[in-house]
């Protein structure tokens, strides 16, 4: 059977609810259009706030994208509504504005049945095993699926402490945010999201199936066009093969 697939990176909404320099919001704010789905996300969390952190003097930025894209909010029950949004890699949330003339911020429920497609990108909530064997609940950006198979990708802002300069010698170094990514993949029929090491022997055995012309065919597929397996790109052009056997 030939395998559905699509190449589309996610945007998953986050469960807390938080608002910019201490504004007073309310849940019922008709900004929300009235949406049972996105109140309730609002309602969940409307005291707690955001994780500051002084950014002055800091190289880069904690979200992915700094600005706001427009994007869609999903529930199991389709499309709830569209909002201006921005994934924050430092905690792991997507930030939402409520209305573009306001400072007001909120971030959504995280919820594995709740998620958003931000730009062309869809970020899920879900829980994975890291590189530890470790479960964690978090956001994870789709690239590809198939019918058996799913591949995601964490996308991190990790803050690095800058180090001054003790003699003449030395050069400072500024504190600054750095983006980390890990892959992961979904095993349909283990219905578990793990960690994956990409290298030419995992990525034979990743798509690795009972029969022996197709995995030859993918063994020469990866040897003979030069792909680069630590390269995230190459591998989505892998499954885009390996969707086609």
């Amino acid at each position: 059977m030939k395998r559905s697939f699509f190449y589309i990176t996610l945007g998953l909404l986050s469960a807390q609810s938080v608002l910019a320099q201490g504004a007073d919001y309310n849940a019922d704010n008709e900004s929300f259009g009235n949406q049972p789905m996105l109140q309730y996300a609002f309602q969940q969390l409307s005291s707690k706030s955001l994780q500051k952190i002084d950014e002055a003097n800091i190289k880069g930025s904690p979200f992915y994208r700094r600005g706001f894209l427009e994007g869609s909010i999903y529930s199991k029950d389709g499309l709830e509504g569209k909002s201006l949004m921005r994934y924050d890699g430092y905690n792991d949330e997507v930030q939402i504005k409520i209305n573009p003339k306001d400072t007001a911020i909120v971030k959504l429920t995280q919820n594995k049945d709740i998620y958003c497609v931000l730009g062309r990108e869809k970020i899920v909530y879900r829980e994975y095993f890291n590189k530890d064997g470790e479960a964690i609940n978090g956001h994870l950006f789709k690239l590809a699926e198939a019918d058996d198979l799913a591949l995601y990708e964490r996308r991190m802002k990790k803050y690095k402490e800058g180090k001054a300069a003790t003699t003449s010698f030395e050069v400072p170094v500024a504190s600054r945010f750095v983006l980390q990514t890990e892959l992961y993949y979904l095993d349909k029929d283990e219905n578990k999201i793990r960690f994956f090491k990409p290298s030419k022997k995992n990525l034979m055995t990743l798509f690795k199936t009972d029969d022996k012309t197709k995995n030859e065919k993918l063994k020469k597929f990866i040897s003979g066009h030069n792909l680069n397996h630590k390269d995230t790109r190459d591998i989505v052009q892998v499954f885009y093969f390996y969707n086609n056997l």
